[in-house]
């Protein structure tokens, strides 16, 4: 049973398996209860955005196409066939994230992927369809002789359109569908196949290392944050006026993907290609009691 669907009573039970704390007696019990099953519901939030938003970055294949619906339609079916047909991996130019290293990421896709599928198509360089922010740099990218190697046009109705940095590429045609899949078994081995499951393998465990490094430093710092504020303010404190605050502090105990662990103020994993892996400074929280004209409990 998932945590957000249990009541309140076995919620409470399954916390304090993992994150055992010492809370006060009545009647001061409760309000201090709900103020640790609030961080630690925090915790579990926090760890199922961070599995959601896990991209892999190997793949079989890639997909270039243009931002025309029908060529993005295209792509996507390409893409779904060879998965579940072959059971390879593929990507293509609308799942690049945009962002401030949206050009990076496109170019990591070219470079993560043993094969670069370029759906050859008029709308790919008419001026009258609209274009990806990278679209420019990454026609000028293909075009680079070491990656020739790897690019292989696709025709949706067969070679009637051939973009001119392609000319002289063996291309495939797309139309039927049992066809495509035997020609893309041919140029996409096995033994690549392999190497690419197993560069995944390693670092989807990398990254469930790290997330479970990370549970356990943010379950240590609840338990910090409760002992703390008991020995520093006592138990008649309510923790609960300040609860925003400390959720958004375990918050910014994060798995990131691009920040440098030399932040500060923050607890940072540092995922960049699953391969080293950096721990920043430890968050802890402070809190005090105060009148309506002090200064804010936490900082």
């Amino acid at each position: 049973m998932e945590f957000h669907s249990m009541d309140e009573s076995d919620q409470y039970r399954m916390a304090t398996q993992e994150c055992p704390v010492d809370l006060p007696p009545p009647p001061n019990y409760h309000r201090w209860r709900s103020f640790f099953l609030s961080l630690y519901m925090q915790v579990i939030s926090s760890e199922e955005d961070e599995k959601r938003n896990f991209k892999h970055k190997d793949w079989d294949f890639c997909v270039v196409h243009s931002m025309h619906e029908t060529d993005r339609q295209t792509a996507k079916s390409f893409i779904r066939l060879l998965e579940t047909t072959l059971g390879i991996f593929g990507t293509c130019n609308g799942d690049v994230a945009l962002g401030e290293n949206t050009l990076q990421a496109a170019t990591t896709m070219i470079q993560k992927s043993n094969k670069v599928f370029v759906l050859a198509t008029r709308h790919l360089e008419s001026q009258t369809v609209p274009t990806y922010v990278f679209h420019s740099a990454l026609m000028q990218e293909l075009q680079r002789p070491n990656w020739r190697r790897k690019i292989i046009p696709l025709h949706p109705r067969g070679p009637k359109y051939t973009p001119l940095f392609l000319a002289n590429i063996e291309g495939l045609s797309i139309g039927n569908d049992s066809r495509v899949v035997e020609l893309v078994s041919g140029v996409i081995h096995l033994e690549e196949q392999m190497q690419v499951r197993a560069r995944r393998d390693r670092a989807q465990l990398a990254f469930s290392n790290k997330l479970r490094e990370l549970r356990q430093h943010r379950i240590q710092e609840i338990q910090e944050v409760i002992s703390g504020l008991r020995r520093e303010y006592g138990d008649d404190y309510d923790p609960n006026e300040q609860v925003t605050e400390t959720l958004q502090s375990i918050e910014a105990i994060m798995l990131d993907d691009t920040a440098s662990s030399s932040g500060s103020g923050r607890q940072v994993i540092n995922m960049s290609g699953c391969q080293s892996v950096s721990v920043g400074p430890s968050f802890h929280f402070y809190g005090s009691q105060r009148g309506n004209d002090d200064p804010p409990d936490f900082e």
